[in-house]
């Protein structure tokens, strides 16, 4: 499990994994932001509305993520 906070974003591809934005919810200081991933996973990730990459092209974005923040539980 990957809380949604614990998700990085950037416009460089050196940065993570990539995916495609589809939607931003703005909730004030804190959005929402939805990713779609290659293989068709969908990602939500909250973040500080002012951390957002401001130049996002054609909606590429990379996303990586703490790993202090990953939780393992049994299905």
């Amino acid at each position: 499990l990957v809380r949604p906070e614990a998700i990085s974003l950037s416009n460089s591809s050196r940065a993570g994994v990539p995916g495609v934005l589809t939607n931003i919810s703005f909730l004030g200081p804190i959005s929402h932001l939805y990713i779609n991933l290659d293989d068709g996973t969908e990602i939500k990730v909250s973040q500080s509305s002012h951390q957002i990459p401001r130049d996002i092209k054609d909606g590429k974005i990379f996303l990586s993520i703490n790993s202090d923040s990953v939780m393992v539980a049994n299905a």
